[in-house]
């Protein structure tokens, strides 16, 4: 695609940086739903059996969760190139671009932002950017969350966890959220 549109206009070497940031980035983000997911529905064991005992509900279960956890924390700072208004708000040359989670907590958007709710409507939100910044990979990683998280869940339907869910340590002073490790029983 990227030849198609480009042709010459784009190196071998550019194109193999591509492929390396999205192989890399649809890895790192996915897995890393994927154990905060685990970790968060362990943390709410009544939406953990929903999703184990009710499969249906998946779909809206992984919109929430990206709605509440955001796995790219911190990505590439945004600022405003010409003055705009997105969503009737306006944004001026130079201002800041909110982060993703913080983006994902609006309460215009959504009632009790900070409810972890997999039975609530599922609401617009940022996970994966938007607009010509929005990820390749959304449809990708969305359905293998909603594969994923299942078959855990089948697979193992008496995991906990094996310590306090506060003492859940996440990494820092990374891009993509995770936690850092997550003993667990079964």
């Amino acid at each position: 695609m990227l030849i198609r549109e480009h042709d010459e206009d784009i190196s071998h070497d550019e194109l193999v940086g591509i492929a390396l940031v999205l192989l890399i980035a649809g890895h790192e983000t996915t897995a890393n739903a994927l154990g905060t997911g685990t970790a968060l529905l362990l943390e709410h064991p009544e939406q953990l059996a929903a999703i184990r005992d009710e499969p249906e509900r998946v779909d809206d279960a992984v919109e929430e969760l990206l709605r509440f956890l955001t796995p790219v924390h911190s990505g590439l700072p945004r600022t405003v190139m010409a003055d705009t208004a997105v969503g009737g708000q306006e944004m001026h040359t130079g201002d800041l671009v909110p982060s993703l989670p913080m983006a994902n907590r609006d309460l215009s958007l959504v009632t009790a932002p900070d409810d972890f709710d997999i039975s609530r409507k599922p609401v617009p939100h940022v996970a994966f950017g938007h607009g010509i910044h929005h990820c390749i990979g959304a449809p990708l990683a969305r359905m293998e969350l909603r594969i994923a998280l299942p078959a855990l869940l089948r697979r193992f339907p008496e995991l906990r966890l094996e310590l306090s869910p506060a003492d859940i340590r996440f990494r820092s002073m990374t891009a993509v959220h995770g936690v850092e490790r997550l003993p667990v029983a079964w």
